[in-house]
């Protein structure tokens, strides 16, 4: 009996010392993660803060030259387009005063009144 107590006293004092020895291993752990996770978010703020320095040099970059000479390309091809398309109306418009002073001019000298709108193409083929 004192043999089976003293063993038992034997393996308390084993489970004791395991139990402590697992809850020094477990705070080591979690101080490590700890340590580990506040790292990661230095690293994370840091990287983040490194985008959003990047991401402002991007948009405040300078064009490229090629993409300017396209740009100065376009625009000139844009203004002959707007020149040639004024003077094109005007043109028009001068043609359309011309028509019709000519046609003025012949009414007058040959005293033509036109009536426009009168024959009946219909009434034509029955007479």
């Amino acid at each position: 009996r004192r043999r089976e107590a003293e063993l038992s006293i034997l393996h308390e004092q084993d489970v004791l010392k395991l139990n402590e020895e697992r809850e020094r291993e477990v705070a080591s752990m979690m101080h490590r993660f700890n340590e580990t996770k506040i790292d990661m978010e230095e690293q994370i703020s840091s990287l983040q803060s490194q985008l959003i320095e990047l991401e402002e040099l991007y948009a405040a970059r300078d064009s490229r030259p090629e993409d300017l000479d396209m740009i100065a390309q376009l625009q000139w091809a844009v203004n002959e387009r707007d020149e040639s398309i004024q003077r094109l109306t005007e043109e028009k418009r001068v043609f359309e005063l011309e028509l019709i002073n000519r046609e003025d001019s012949y009414n007058r000298i040959f005293k033509v009144n036109p009536q426009v709108g009168v024959l009946d193409p219909l009434k034509i083929g029955r007479a």
